[in-house]
């Protein structure tokens, strides 16, 4: 366990490039059927191509039962 969380070493991630306009919505499905109920926190980075800013979003999510 690092920083106090848990990670599964048995995921793996790709790193699929998305664009959205400023004036869009994005929104991208996961499949999380293999989550034992508990609490998580997701976090996508996220590059702005014209200025070459970056930051990363993230968001937490309980499972239950």
């Amino acid at each position: 366990m690092e920083h106090g969380y848990q990670f599964n070493n048995d995921w793996s991630w790709t790193l699929q490039g998305y664009s959205a306009s400023p004036e869009q919505d994005f929104t991208q499905e996961i499949t999380i059927d293999k989550l034992e109920p508990g609490k998580y926190r997701i976090s996508k980075g996220v590059e702005v191509a014209e200025s070459g800013s970056s930051t990363s979003l993230s968001d937490t999510f309980e499972i239950t039962g």
